[in-house]
């Protein structure tokens, strides 16, 4: 625990002056991605690493965007069906003894972070669509707020449709072959859909909204099944800091570009 609360210090001390980027770093201080070899790390528990840095670029572009904070790092190189629960169990506690104390001290540093700090970051998201940015970035805010139930009610809806779009503009069917829309697990579960996305993204979609190993918080909030209690959980944050991180920087599709160019068009 000591060393999560020097890691939040050292957080609190770098965020520097734009609610936007502080926003962004946030995002980026838990990452679920394939261990590079050479990059620096230090190792924190079983495949949980500390990185000196966090990255927000991509590729050749990465150097730009380098931010000499500190960092989580899950190999997502180590995780597949059977180590689900592992992955929701690692994620939640930096979530509950790091993320939310990092959110904290944003919080404490500007106080009023309005609507129009999310429409920025979500207007620069390849994984929104035009026509839904607006209501993204309301999911966002609403968690900012700490009404974290609300936000997720907005924001995984649009997940799915992202999700449902992908498979079109890659002309992978939808639907079951009486013509009636697949579930969103089975619809993960396809060897086609799983070929879209990148390993890490794949893997925690499927955690967080679908299945009998993971939250399964899609059909949870479909049909009403969250308690008053439940919504207070920490997996309502995750849920939403997943789609903070989502629309900074998460590659999403398994492409050399990363480009979501024919998604948007068919979720549009």
């Amino acid at each position: 625990m000591d060393r999560c609360m020097n890691l939040v210090k050292k957080f609190a001390y770098g965020i520097g002056l734009d609610a936007s980027q502080a926003l962004a770093m946030l995002a980026m201080s838990y990452q679920v991605r394939p261990m590079i070899d050479t990059e620096p790390h230090e190792k924190f528990d079983d495949d949980l690493f500390v990185i000196p840095d966090i990255c927000m670029g991509r590729g050749n572009d990465a150097e730009e965007y380098r931010v000499a904070l500190p960092g989580y790092l899950l190999d997502a190189s180590k995780l597949d069906e059977s180590r689900v629960d592992y992955y929701l169990q690692v994620s939640l506690r930096v979530a509950s003894t790091y993320l939310v104390h990092l959110k904290a001290n944003i919080d404490l540093r500007y106080n009023n972070v309005g609507m129009e700090y999310f429409d920025f970051l979500v207007s620069k998201a390849s994984c929104v669509s035009q026509n839904y940015k607006k209501q993204f970035a309301k999911g966002l805010y609403y968690g900012y707020l700490c009404d974290y139930h609300t936000a997720c009610c907005l924001i995984v809806p649009l997940i799915e449709q992202f999700v449902r779009g992908l498979c079109v503009a890659n002309k992978i069917s939808i639907e079951d072959r009486n013509g009636l829309p697949l579930g969103l697990g089975k619809l993960l579960n396809k060897d086609d859909t799983k070929e879209l996305f990148s390993k890490g993204a794949y893997f925690e979609i499927k955690a967080l909204l679908t299945g009998k190993k993971g939250l399964n918080l899609r059909n949870l909030l479909a049909h009403g099944a969250i308690t008053d209690k439940d919504s207070d959980g920490i997996e309502f944050f995750y849920m939403w800091w997943f789609a903070l991180r989502m629309v900074v920087n998460l590659r999403m599709v398994n492409r050399g570009d990363g480009s979501l160019s024919e998604a948007e068009h068919s979720i549009a």
